[in-house]
């Protein structure tokens, strides 16, 4: 900066400089041009004087002829006319004394000039006097004695001497100022060069610094451009103000964030023209605690989180502000800046995360109460078993009868139990499946003699399809068995007596699949998408077979956390077959 301002101030050194002389040459040039226009007057001013002169020797000559005319003939005619000439000279000389009062030495000529002609005229009016008093002869006695024409020839020698004067003092007049005129134009085409000169530096150096200012101006609109770039591309909203808290910015993501642009209102009118609230969505936010007005009075804001809703924001954005004074090197509080963030986002993590903390909670106390409730409950099973087989006494068919209904009521409780403990282990941490090489062949097998004799008692055909050769495959065997059990007993329940379930394994290309189909009512189209959601239950399994919605869910978690399928196929009175797709190869352990 103090680079350009010494370029500055030599150009204008240099400009003042070719001024002063500019000025000079201008005041030379009108001094000279007054010497020429006196040296003009005075010139016209001497001829008219000479042309005067010359006219006033007329005049006398015509008074001299007039004179001798009237002594000869007599003629009145003739005395008029010297008398006229007469007039006509006296006014001459008194018209030239008066015209040339500011010349003394013509003065003195003209006096001298006065005088003669005096005596002149009064020998010529002696003359005429004579002529009439008398006679012609003694009147041109008289003419004869005065000489005639030497008095005149003595008036004329005198003017012309005198005029032989002016025009030599014209003349001198002339030369000096010629000569005045010939050093002038030698001081003119001297300063013209200088100036030449200095106007050739002070161009120069006027384009290169009109040259640096051009490439400053470039770096300018360069960085310009890219600060626009920077505060357009930027997720923060930027809103500055000057000292007077006029709005001197408003950057794009300002406007996307409160929803409306630029307006001309003061920061403190803000709150009610774009709806900024407290943190509690219902408070409209102070006028006089507005961040950018406390900024431009010199306070800092730090993290003042605020709602922001209006016709653009129905729903509203919470902004998260921090505002800042402006000030510059002299301490002089410029402005204030204001940066908004949108923390909605984070707001709605941060409920989510709040939500699901309590979820998670939740879960955690129906975990642990589902494990505590499973140890008495298979405890009361055993006893259950106990006394049905009679070793703390006989039964009669009645008493085990209800003992059995009973036990079945407990296994069911212990089933539901066992199913909310895998779902939470499965949600909880999939990591916790034990994969190993599994016989699947051998586990549906078992699952499948687990149920035979309840099947027999209810006249209920198993069907069990199988390869010869075993099917191997990386699985988590008790999640798999848990869910070979899961789909064998609800077919058991929805399979009425004398009906069949079949129950097929297969590998197809790079997947193993497990279906099990029933004869039951079947289900509806319209609910099959919905059979694997968490305690969803259609109205055939209402009807027929109350339960708590978990087993099909468990199912599919179970599939999923193996990375497989499952499928359900079923019409209305045809039954249902559920499908189940796992790889052949799974991983040695499941990514988290």
């Amino acid at each position: 900066m103090s680079g350009e301002w010494d370029k500055t101030k030599k150009f204008f050194m240099g400009s003042g400089l070719i001024l002063l002389i500019v000025g000079y040459v201008f005041l030379l040039s009108y001094k000279n041009a007054f010497k020429l226009l006196d040296l003009e007057r005075s010139i016209n001013h001497s001829y008219q004087y000479v042309s005067q002169l010359h006219e006033a020797l007329t005049t006398m000559k015509a008074a001299e002829a007039g004179a001798e005319s009237y002594v000869i003939t007599g003629d009145n005619e003739y005395l008029k006319s010297f008398q006229t000439a007469h007039t006509a000279f006296a006014r001459f000389i008194t018209e030239l004394r008066i015209a040339n009062a500011a010349f003394p030495e013509r003065q003195s000529w003209l006096a001298k000039l006065e005088k003669l002609s005096k005596d002149r005229f009064a020998r010529i009016q002696n003359i005429i006097d004579t002529r009439q008093s008398k006679g012609f002869d003694a009147a041109r006695e008289a003419l004869v004695i005065d000489g005639g024409n030497k008095g005149f020839d003595q008036l004329r020698s005198v003017a012309a001497a005198h005029e032989t004067e002016v025009i030599a003092h014209l003349n001198g007049q002339v030369d000096q100022s010629v000569l005045d005129s010939k050093n002038a134009a030698n001081v003119f085409l001297l300063l013209d060069a200088v100036i030449l000169l200095l106007f050739f530096i002070l161009m120069r150096r006027l384009y290169q610094h009109i040259n640096e200012l051009d490439r400053s101006e470039r770096e300018l609109q360069a960085k310009g451009r890219l600060l626009n770039l920077v505060l357009d591309s930027i997720s923060e909203g930027l809103m500055v103000c000057d000292e007077n808290k006029t709005l001197v910015m408003f950057n794009p993501a300002a406007e996307r964030i409160v929803g409306f642009g630029t307006c001309e209102l003061m920061p403190e009118e803000w709150p009610r023209h774009y709806g900024f609230y407290l943190a509690d969505q219902k408070t409209a936010f102070p006028a006089d605690r507005f961040p950018l007005t406390l900024a431009a009075g010199g306070q800092e804001v730090n993290d003042v989180e605020m709602f922001i809703r209006n016709g653009r924001r129905p729903f509203g954005v919470f902004v998260s502000v921090n505002a800042r004074p402006l000030i510059d090197k002299t301490g002089s509080i410029r402005g204030g800046v204001m940066v908004c963030r949108d923390i909605s986002e984070r707001k709605r993590l941060q409920e989510q995360a709040n939500h699901l903390h309590i979820l998670q909670e939740r879960e955690d106390f129906m975990a642990a109460l589902t494990h505590d409730l499973k140890n008495p409950l298979v405890g009361a099973d055993r006893v259950l078993d106990i006394l049905i087989g009679g070793k703390l006494g006989e039964l009669d068919d009645n008493q085990k009868e209800v003992l059995l209904q009973l036990k079945q009521s407990n296994e069911d409780l212990i089933d539901l139990i066992r199913n909310l403990i895998d779902i939470y282990r499965l949600e909880r941490d999939i990591r916790s499946l034990q994969l190993s090489d599994c016989n699947l062949t051998k586990l549906c097998t078992d699952a499948v003699s687990e149920i035979e004799l309840l099947a027999r008692s209810r006249n209920i055909e198993l069907q069990f399809d199988h390869p010869r050769t075993p099917i191997y495959g990386q699985a988590d065997y008790m999640s798999i068995k848990r869910l070979m059990q899961n789909l064998l007993n609800n077919a058991l329940k929805f399979t009425p007596a004398d009906g069949f379930i079949k129950i097929k394994l297969e590998v197809d290309y790079e997947q193993v699949i497990i279906s099990v189909q029933d004869s039951g009512p079947g289900i509806p189209e319209e609910e099959i998408d919905r059979l694997f959601e968490r305690f969803w239950q259609g109205l055939p399994g209402k009807k027929y077979a109350p339960g708590s919605g978990l087993g099909l869910h468990l199912c599919r978690e179970i599939t999923e956390a193996h990375h497989g399928s499952i499928a359900c196929h079923s019409k209305v009175g045809e039954g249902a077959i559920f499908t189940v797709y796992l790889p052949v190869h799974q991983p040695a352990a499941v990514p988290a």
